[in-house]
């Protein structure tokens, strides 16, 4: 029996297109369509994407100041700090597509602990 793809809550800020999904009402989206989602987004400074996983742990992507690099952030719910990284565009791309249904501090290796 196949296994089903796992489906998160998504919000998101594109600046250029006009478009907004507010984090209070986040639309559901498959692991699948996260990828292109972000493809899409990050290819403007500015813009973001935050996915919500099963815990209400949120994953932050948005285009670093430098070309190529996605800055990646994971907070916690309880608003007590968050894990921050940066990645060239790639890897941060390909980490959407095998994204778990929980996140972990290891979903960021590298990543330093920010309050």
């Amino acid at each position: 029996m196949p296994q089903r793809e796992p489906v998160f809550r998504v919000f998101y800020q594109d600046y250029h297109g006009g478009m907004a999904v507010s984090s209070a009402q986040p639309e559901q989206l498959a692991r699948s369509r996260l990828r292109p989602l972000a493809e899409s987004l990050l290819a403007a400074e500015d813009n973001y994407l935050g996915v919500i996983d099963a815990d209400e742990q949120i994953l932050q992507l948005y285009a670093a100041d430098e070309p190529g690099q996605i800055q990646l952030e994971l907070l916690y719910p309880e608003g007590e700090g968050m894990l921050r990284t940066q990645m060239d565009r790639a890897q941060a791309l390909a980490l959407l597509d095998r994204l778990p249904e929980h996140f972990e501090a290891a979903l960021l290796p590298g990543a330093q602990y920010t309050a």
